[in-house]
């Protein structure tokens, strides 16, 4: 299940790069020396979660793995991607949430709240990293996966809870304006992404928690069922939402003229 569903993922991921790649081309283009947010952030992200989808292919770790000829170097790359992934997120829902003069300051913040997140899962990476360890919950008794993944799927469900209201909130009032419908619709789905990234890392998050603190948890195939499924539609639903959103604004601009 895993490779259909991180395939499908990663199918996906790579035709919205594809569409946010032409819209930061035309972007440049009307406006030379002009960054936009929107675009270039959607670019890098998509760009990232084919990477993080691939990486999770279960015949392309193994790939990966025997071509490093270092253990979980696909986790890594799977995780440190998706760190990427709502780091360009969060930093292109600037462009709904902050005026233009302090939209980049937004961004940097952004920015560096991810790569402070990242840095501190790869030192413990460095740390922990033996043979025989996998990177998953399947070792949530491990102290030095457990701290590792806590690190990575606290950020991850920050930023779930977070554009799950910011979105949703957006949805709701754009849903009002008839001329601002297909907007909504995005930005609807880009909710039910937040909230899917939220069970997935909080899921996740309570699982490695439990054990470290009790010992035990509810049945391992019950949590990668859940985490595979939610991670999915996570990154399903964000990519779809915000290629609906972006394809929105052409639509809005004609409408104002």
């Amino acid at each position: 299940m895993d490779a259909a569903i991180f395939s499908v993922t990663a199918g996906v991921a790579f035709i919205s790069s594809v569409l946010f790649g032409l819209a930061t081309v035309r972007s440049s283009r009307r406006t030379p020396g002009k960054w936009r947010t929107l675009p270039t952030s959607l670019t890098i992200g998509s760009g990232l979660c084919v990477i993080s989808s691939l990486c999770a292919v279960p015949a392309v770790s193994d790939a990966i793995e025997q071509a490093s000829h270092v253990e979980n170097t696909a986790r890594l790359g799977a995780h440190l991607c998706g760190i990427g992934l709502c780091a360009g997120l969060r930093a292109a829902m600037t462009e709904w949430t902050h005026e233009v003069d302090s939209r980049r300051g937004a961004v940097l913040i952004r920015l560096s709240k991810a790569a402070v997140v990242g840095m501190t899962a790869l030192g413990i990476f460095l740390a922990a990293n033996r043979s025989g360890l996998d990177f998953t919950s399947s070792f949530a008794k491990d102290r030095g996966v457990a701290a590792y993944l806590l690190v990575v799927y606290a950020y991850g469900l920050w930023v779930g809870g977070a554009t799950a209201v910011t979105a949703g909130s957006l949805a709701l009032e754009n849903a009002r304006s008839a001329g601002h419908r297909a907007l909504a619709a995005g930005q609807a789905l880009l909710a039910v992404g937040g909230i899917a990234g939220v069970v997935y890392t909080g899921a996740e998050a309570a699982f490695l928690i439990c054990h470290q603190v009790f010992g035990r948890a509810w049945r391992l195939g019950i949590e990668q069922g859940l985490s595979t499924v939610t991670a999915g539609l996570f990154m399903s639903c964000t990519f779809l939402g915000l290629a609906v959103c972006s394809l929105a604004r052409p639509l809005l601009a004609a409408l104002k003229r």
